[in-house]
């Protein structure tokens, strides 16, 4: 007969907050490759949640957690951990996907940044040619998807546009998440200035500019496609990259 509490045991062991008796600890992989054990893993919740409170909408909380065993060593048992949110706002509280502060036509503001290694990015001297604008953190699941599409459109038309990557991550976390997973972008960590000016409030965002830093689009992911048998999947970026080239011709925009 099962003890009624087995289940419950089973998940403390599994989320570290207890010890095997063979001394094993658990230790959670989170999407940055990072290793935390389980202080370290609720405090990396608190702070992605907080993150989205704050700078998104306040009603935004973690949904699921879901944990896969990765391996198992003689005194450690490593799990991996997607996280799902919500965000239950109160029916009539309406919530742009868009940012709230920024419209197509505006002048993208001339900020001054700093990149990954610190070293300063000058957002107004960025005319001359367009450039896309990718707004995402590590735990945003359509962020992660999107993210190889958007290394071929920056493979595909190379210099000939700005690519520009804007987290409220910290340095170190973007950095140690770009060991695992390509995203070859000029990345802007810690952005919670140019984040705020923008008034981005859902993730991801993309917005597009011309040569002259004018937003001519603004979108979240990228659209979805329709392949055979009817099964809609992850979009090519195709769509994006076709506006971009009629942004580097400056004479007429692809029209979406």
């Amino acid at each position: 007969m099962r003890h009624p509490y087995r289940h419950v045991l089973m998940a403390f062991l599994l989320l570290g907050l207890s010890e095997s008796s063979f001394a094993q600890r658990t230790y959670v992989e989170v999407e940055a490759g990072e290793m935390l054990d389980s202080v370290g893993y609720a405090a990396f919740k608190d702070r992605i949640v907080g993150a989205l409170q704050t700078s998104v909408h306040p009603y935004f909380h973690i949904a699921q957690e879901t944990f896969q065993e990765v391996r198992r060593n003689r005194d450690s048992i490593i799990v991996r951990v997607k996280l799902r949110f919500e965000n239950n706002r109160p029916p009539g509280d309406s919530l742009s996907t868009k940012p709230s502060r920024l419209q197509v036509g505006d002048t993208f503001p001339a900020m001054k940044v700093r990149g990954l290694s610190g070293q300063p990015v000058d957002l107004g001297g960025m005319g001359g040619k367009p450039t896309l604008i990718n707004f995402w953190f590590i735990a945003c699941p359509p962020c992660l998807e999107e993210m190889p599409a958007l290394g071929d459109i920056r493979r595909k038309l190379g210099d000939s546009v700005h690519f520009v990557a804007v987290t409220f991550e910290k340095p170190e976390a973007v950095y140690t998440f770009l060991q695992r997973q390509a995203f070859p972008f000029l990345h802007v960590p810690d952005a919670w200035g140019l984040i705020e000016r923008v008034g981005v409030r859902t993730y991801p965002v993309n917005v597009f500019l011309d040569r002259h830093r004018v937003v001519r689009r603004i979108e979240n992911g990228i659209p979805a496609e329709w392949r055979e048998q009817g099964r809609l999947t992850s979009g090519s970026g195709e769509e994006f990259a076709r506006f971009l080239r009629g942004l580097m011709g400056d004479r007429k925009y692809s029209g979406f």
